[in-house]
């Protein structure tokens, strides 16, 4: 009887087993939140496609980027993330910047420690990674994917 039970409670416990891995989702961003926007959860945003773009902090023409990404931030997942640059005042600074440059609203993250940057293994700037609809980084290049360029143009 004992024997009989104990292949049954084998045989249940593993039906739940199988030979797929559970999907991986692309990392959280654990950098530090400098815009008036709500934190991001990655794993809120499966099933959709998220852009994010990483940026050196004295790059005026990305900041410029941002900017239009900004607006954008309705009609696509898209997340600014400003790179660590060894200067006295980085904290001040990347917050001065992005109220310079008008960024409220637009997820925007300070990557001090390039937590963000190993997670997704940039390592030249700027640099565009698309997460696809199943949380995969599917790509990365240094110009914006074709969707996100498609937007920008027609503002």
């Amino acid at each position: 009887m004992i024997r009989i039970l104990l292949t049954l409670f084998t045989i249940l416990s593993l039906t739940g087993c199988s030979d797929n891995p559970p999907p991986k989702l692309a990392p959280e961003l654990e950098g530090t939140l400098v815009s008036s926007a709500a934190p991001v959860a990655m794993e809120n945003l499966q099933g959709q496609q998220i852009y994010l773009y990483f940026f050196p902090m004295g790059c005026e023409e990305c900041w410029v980027t941002i900017e239009k990404m900004d607006k954008l931030r309705d009609q696509l997942n898209l997340i600014g993330i400003v790179m660590y640059e060894e200067i006295d005042n980085y904290w001040y600074d990347v917050y001065e910047l992005s109220r310079r440059h008008f960024i409220n609203l637009l997820p925007l993250y300070a990557d001090h420690d390039e937590n963000i940057a190993y997670d997704y293994n940039v390592e030249q700037f700027p640099a565009w990674i698309t997460v696809n609809k199943s949380g995969d980084i599917s790509k990365s290049a240094s110009t914006p994917p074709s969707e996100v360029l498609e937007h920008m143009e027609k503002l």
